[in-house]
């Protein structure tokens, strides 16, 4: 097949590779390997893409011009100017592809970002395949969020909620027209059930996610053998849930003495900003945590050995989102050993069963407290936890397995083009 994977970052095949982006070259590289003709198109990367099958063909698009002065400085752009920034992004790229590639050759035009995707039905009238990252308006809305203070989400602004509604039903859009639309867990076919919905979750590269020594990454990381670690890795946002994960460390205060929380992630609330600059959500976190056993380390790149000694020390890893597609850190824990707990939401159920971890409500810190108690209290429960967590997902989520789930995905639309007169190819006129 020839397949063209699109992309805005400007990082894939780079070690600055987000979580979304990760996902594009873990695909390309394998369809690649596969002896399938794969094209990449991206912004223009200011590093090299070592990270990249060498038989992938780069076509490398011009980005717009950096933020402005207010962002340059470092402080956090306004949401009006990201969303800007966003749809900017992809109004260029969605201009300059077709002048730079023959689309109508492809078989499969595979897109990552809804704005990207809308725009490439729109202007150039492509009917390709859609992974669907991020839709977390077909996620069930969790009733047990009991976050107050600093913790309790700000209701959004009428132009939010207004905003919000537009980008759903953009997204909603998209899905319907495109010819494979693939959600990573089942919750998106049951949210849009007349649509071509395959649902196929990430994976994760167990060549590169492979237990360590616990004993070993301690000693490098000076954490002491008696302690009781919990690590949280992601962004610092409400949508993250950290602020639950600190209520229960709040609520197990001397019941769980030797307890030490290490808090890996960007203090700018998005994986992009790193800690150039402090979101205020994350910036009310490290005053809340004041006085609790918790430690903000800032970003750390997940290819960064540091990182995943942090893992591998940590006898739990907590993943407190209140709404999460998937969430790759749950399969990077669960590789290399470390159970999870993991709030019930989105693919995490899925990846989280009783054997290798616990599951709690979102958004309910007495739930989440339970679990950590438990875990500490239950010491040969835990290590049985340990010694499963690596087989439970070797079989399902490795990328090779997901790539050929993929290949198989498209060449089924494929071959229904083929068989149905009036089915939309990959491009179709412009509407």
């Amino acid at each position: 097949m020839r397949i063209i994977e699109v992309a805005t970052s400007g990082t894939i095949g780079t070690p600055l590779m987000g979580p979304v982006s990760t996902v594009t070259c873990e695909l390309s590289n394998r369809f690649a390997a596969r002896g399938h003709e794969v094209t990449l198109v991206d912004f223009r990367s200011e590093g090299g893409r070592s990270l990249l099958h060498p038989a992938i063909r780069v076509v490398e698009l011009t980005p717009p011009p950096p933020p402005g002065a207010g962002a340059a400085s470092g402080a956090a752009p306004s949401r009006a100017s990201a969303i800007y920034q966003s749809w900017s992004r992809s109004y260029r790229f969605a201009h300059q592809l077709a002048g730079r590639i023959d689309l109508s050759q492809a078989d499969v035009v595979h897109m990552h970002s809804p704005e990207l995707g809308f725009l490439l039905q729109r202007l150039q009238g492509i009917r390709g395949a859609y992974t669907a990252h991020t839709p977390v308006w077909s996620l069930p809305q969790s009733g047990s969020d009991n976050a107050t203070g600093v913790g309790a989400k700000r209701k959004p602004s009428w132009r939010g909620q207004l905003y919000s509604r537009l980008v759903t039903g953009i997204e909603q859009k998209l899905i319907r027209s495109a010819s494979l639309t693939v959600g990573l867990g089942s919750y998106l076919k049951n949210a849009m059930p007349t649509a071509s919905v395959a649902t196929i979750p990430n994976g994760v590269d167990f060549s590169s996610w492979s237990p360590l020594d616990k004993a070993s990454a301690r000693r490098s990381l000076n954490i002491d053998p008696e302690d009781f670690v919990a690590v949280f890795t992601g962004r610092i946002a409400h949508v993250k849930g950290v602020d639950v994960l600190l209520s229960a460390i709040r609520l197990l205060a001397g019941k769980i003495p030797n307890l030490k929380v290490f808090v890996i992630g960007s203090l700018s609330g998005s994986f992009d900003g790193r800690d150039s600059f402090t979101d205020p959500y994350a910036s009310a976190m490290v005053e809340a945590a004041r006085g609790l056993p918790v430690s903000f380390l800032g970003f750390i790149n997940n290819r960064d050995a540091r990182f995943r000694q942090y893992v591998a020390a940590a006898d739990i890893s907590v993943v407190p989102s209140r709404l999460e597609p998937q969430g790759l850190v749950v399969l990077e824990s669960l590789a290399m050993g470390t159970p999870v707990i993991g709030s019930n939401t989105g693919g995490i159920p899925d990846m989280v069963t009783p054997d290798v971890g616990y599951l709690f409500p979102p958004g309910d810190p007495v739930a989440l407290a339970a679990c950590i108690r438990d875990a500490f209290e239950s010491p040969q429960q835990l290590q049985n936890k340990h010694l499963a967590a690596r087989a439970r997902i070797e079989a399902a989520y490795s990328w090779d397995s997901v790539a050929d789930r993929y290949l198989t995905a498209f060449a089924k639309t494929l071959e229904s083009r083929r068989e149905q007169p009036g089915a939309l190819p990959a491009v179709a006129p412009s509407v």
